[in-house]
């Protein structure tokens, strides 16, 4: 096998925890759409995620999202990959949901669901089982990456041909005879190699060492050997098996929070869930403390974090241990918390994350029937929008017999995407005031053609003027409709209407239309009226001419 292959293998799998999925997500969106015709914030947003900027690209990208448009969708699914890489899963859980209720046509949402299963990984998966999965899939897909590296030769020149003998040597020494290979890594790593060679060493160690390989990771973890190693060593601990106890005795043994962080994540590698429980239950650090937790749910430690949570006093780890239910998947512990609770607060905290972790309708409806509160209720509500169970929400807004209650539900819907069914009741609805209500909601789930349709269907003057109205808040989508009525319908007010309607979508060229042809001096003037709100080249050159005149 050719030497530049095994370099280019050592290097994907040795950055197989988290880099190589940043790197293949950074580079996924085209040129198009990663930098040009975007706005000034979004392109900040982009540079601070490519340096690692994980809060400051969030943040950045909230703004983006805050102001709406095309960039939005994709600001959503960024800001939640920066939440997710800076530690903050739950928040980069609820941007996905975000998406998804709020896009769901949005080429952005496939992008989100994979985001969703790498924050929140399925349930009992051993994270060990995923890294060695990859091995596998990477050494059979050997013959692609020797293509790749045929393509890449100009990037390994650096490299001397000594230093790619060694490599190969040791590579084919470890697969043919692990025992003689184990002494001479052993050598390799005392000698006068630069830090990457040798923490490629280790990672050939870590998978195919076996106990004389663990070992020699082992001394370099604790420091005594290769100082410079010492945290790469405590990773590949976790990758290549070493038991639990090594790795709890390791943590003990440190003074450092980096190595005692290190060991931490080493454990959630192996899954040493039992490890993990101990040290959440009992470190008196508050920061590790809070890090054991985080790792004990990325580990699938749900019977470990039931027993904290029933004996944590302080409520801000309560509250840490509730969170790591989106992660560990243990809708059983939201249950129980939501059963025996008489706290109004820990019970809406736990209605919300059962929400984020995608709790099914029927656990959410037995919750809004069981609890008579309309707090309470109110959040059931906003769990299942988070959640996306639109069957629930319509089932709700169908035969909730309280008025506020069902046109929250309504709002829910839409804010959740539930296009379909808020056209469903609102073709069965017929209190006028729930058929303003869903006709609103149609705007926020983006819905211009259920406004269009009961504007057709309608010949009450007050519906029409509410209808052109809110056709106008969804953007210019509907604007050839609102340019026909105007032509049509004799009625000033509605005229007037669709004025404004225009002026609220941005509808510049529509409005210089009607400018230009309108004959009633009146109505010409309110159209220079709202042109003169529009913010467009084509209004800013209007007015021009008409200044330089």
């Amino acid at each position: 096998m050719n030497l530049r292959v095994l370099l280019i293998l050592l290097t994907v799998l040795t950055l197989a925890g988290g880099q190589v999925r940043a790197a293949l997500d950074m580079s996924w969106e085209p040129a198009t759409t990663a930098g040009i015709g975007r706005s000034e914030t979004y392109r900040q947003a982009r540079r601070a995620l490519e340096e690692e900027r994980w809060d400051d690209a969030a943040g950045l990208f909230e703004q983006v999202v805050a102001e709406g448009g095309e960039e939005a969708a994709g600001a959503l699914y960024w800001q939640a990959y920066a939440q997710h890489r800076g530690g903050r899963s739950l928040d980069a859980l609820e941007g996905v949901r975000r998406l998804q209720a709020e896009y769901p046509e949005s080429s952005w949402v496939d992008d989100a669901k994979a985001l969703e299963l790498d924050i929140r990984p399925p349930d009992e998966r051993a994270v060990r089982e995923v890294l060695r999965q990859e091995d596998r899939e990477r050494r059979e897909e050997r013959t692609e990456v020797r293509q790749e590296v045929r393509d890449r030769n100009a990037e390994q020149r650096d490299l001397d041909e000594e230093t790619e003998l060694k490599l190969y040597a040791l590579n084919s020494l470890m697969n043919t005879n692990p025992e003689r290979a184990v002494p001479v890594l052993e050598e390799f790593l005392a000698g006068d190699q630069p830090i990457e060679l040798k923490e490629r060493a280790l990672f050939v160690l870590a998978n195919g060492g076996g106990p004389e390989g663990r070992r020699i990771l082992r001394e370099v973890a604790t420091g005594d050997r290769h100082p410079e190693l010492r945290m790469k060593a405590i990773n590949y601990l976790g990758v290549s098996g070493a038991p639990g106890e090594e790795l709890l005795e390791l943590y003990r043994a440190a003074s450092s929070r980096e190595v005692k962080a290190a060991a931490l994540e080493a454990m959630m590698v192996g899954g040493d869930r039992v490890e993990l429980g101990q040290i959440a239950a009992n470190e008196g650090d508050r920061e590790l403390k809070e890090r054991a937790i985080q790792m004990l749910a990325v580990a699938g430690g749900r019977e470990q974090l039931r027993e904290l949570y029933a004996h944590e006093t302080d409520p801000d780890l309560k509250e840490t241990l509730l969170e790591s239910t989106v992660v560990s998947g243990d809708r059983e512990l939201l249950r129980q918390v939501l059963e025996s609770s008489t706290d109004p607060e820990e019970q809406k905290k736990a209605i919300h994350l059962m929400g984020v972790a995608g709790g099914s309708s029927e656990d959410l409806l037995t919750l809004y029937r069981r609890d008579p509160r309309p707090d309470v209720k109110e959040a059931v509500l906003e769990a299942m929008m988070v959640a996306g169970r639109r069957d629930g929400l319509l089932e709700i807004a169908r035969l909730e017999s309280d008025r506020e209650l069902e046109k929250h539900a309504i709002h829910m819907l839409g804010v959740s995407g539930g296009r379909r069914e808020i056209r469903e009741l609102y073709a069965t609805e017929t209190d006028p005031e729930l058929r303003e209500a869903l006709l609103e909601t149609a705007v926020v789930s983006g819905d211009a053609g259920l406004l269009e349709d009961a504007l057709a269907r309608t010949s009450d003057v007050d519906e029409q003027e509410k209808i052109i109205g809110l056709l106008g808040v969804t953007g210019r989508k509907s604007s050839g409709v609102l340019l026909e009525l105007y032509r049509r319908d004799p009625e000033r007010r509605i005229k007037e209407k669709v004025l404004g309607a225009l002026m609220v979508a941005g509808d510049a060229e529509s409005l210089l239309e009607i400018v230009r042809s309108e004959t009633d001096r009146d109505l010409k003037r309110e159209a220079l009226r709202n042109l003169s709100l529009v913010d467009s080249d084509a209004a800013e050159r209007f007015f021009s001419e008409i200044l330089e005149r």
